[in-house]
């Protein structure tokens, strides 16, 4: 098979799950939050940490005859935080509190529950406190697939599924660089909906540039899939940790259907995806 997952037994580079908050937190609200990410970080191993410079924010302003708006600096949200877990310099657990996002990030996926688990013993208490303050508006999870492509003279299979019901139709036998995203809105209840996207980016070696890759690599895919659950109505819907947290299993298996929908059903099955048929309606 010409098309390798990056990571041997899967293709996933990166996994992100987020929660992400209706209002800004505090500064107040904040700085008990990072205190909190700090020793929940720091009993699971990750002890580097990161402080993320604020935004800077701008308002402008028309004053008189003065022809242009004057800008003026505005006091912006507080700083993020950032807490990491690394291995000979490089990034293998990263937790992220802003004042609009709580997320969990590995650098080093191996399954499913794993991940899933220790995002779960990070994030429960920082979810609790945050959401005394402020309502939960989305869960987000996020994956960053790469497959390189190592031709054998016997096997030249397509990365694409010739049955992609989110690729189109040229698509699915160009054998040249191209990229497309979809991104689908679809109600689950009243009060919220699911959002799907997908980007595949197919990059071929270049024919004047035949080393663009390395190691024997003639081409590379990079797929990036998202699933969210969003709050639609001002009831809170997301409000418990148990809803909120139970999420994250839905649009799980929701994006191993969307990727088992894009690659080849010889990739799917080399990976091991065991994915449902994706749904749309």
């Amino acid at each position: 098979m010409p098309w390798k997952p990056a990571n041997g037994r899967h293709a996933i580079e990166r996994a992100t799950a987020s929660f992400i908050f209706r209002d800004g937190l505090t500064q107040h609200a904040h700085n008990q939050a990072v205190n909190l990410l700090m020793r929940s970080a720091s009993a699971l191993g990750l002890n580097e940490t990161v402080i993320l410079p604020p935004p800077v924010q701008l308002n402008f302003v028309q004053s008189g005859n003065v022809p242009a708006p004057i800008p003026q600096h505005v006091v912006g949200p507080p700083a993020g935080r950032s807490v990491r877990r690394t291995d000979n310099g490089k990034p293998q657990e990263d937790a992220l509190l802003t004042s609009d996002l709580l997320s969990f990030t590995t650098y080093a996926y191996e399954r499913w529950k794993p991940f899933h688990d220790r995002m779960g013993a990070l994030l429960q208490q920082l979810f609790a406190m945050v959401s005394t303050t402020t309502a939960i508006s989305e869960v987000r999870l996020e994956y960053w697939d790469r497959f390189d492509r190592r031709p054998a003279s016997d096997q030249d299979e397509p990365l694409t599924n010739p049955a992609s019901q989110l690729l189109g139709p040229s698509l699915l036998s160009e054998t040249g660089s191209w990229h497309t995203h979809v991104g689908i809105f679809r109600d689950l209840e009243r009060d919220r909906r699911t959002l799907i996207n997908a980007n595949v980016d197919a990059i071929a070696s270049m024919t004047n540039h035949p080393q663009t890759f390395s190691g024997g690599v003639t081409g590379q895919a990079r797929i990036y899939t998202l699933a969210s659950t969003q709050a639609v109505s001002d009831q809170n819907p997301l409000g418990t940790w148990d809803i909120a947290f139970g999420e994250f299993d839905r649009i799980h298996h929701i994006l191993k259907s969307v990727l088992n929908d894009v690659i080849h059903p010889d990739i799917a099955t080399a990976i091991n995806l065991n994915a449902q048929p994706l749904k749309l309606r």
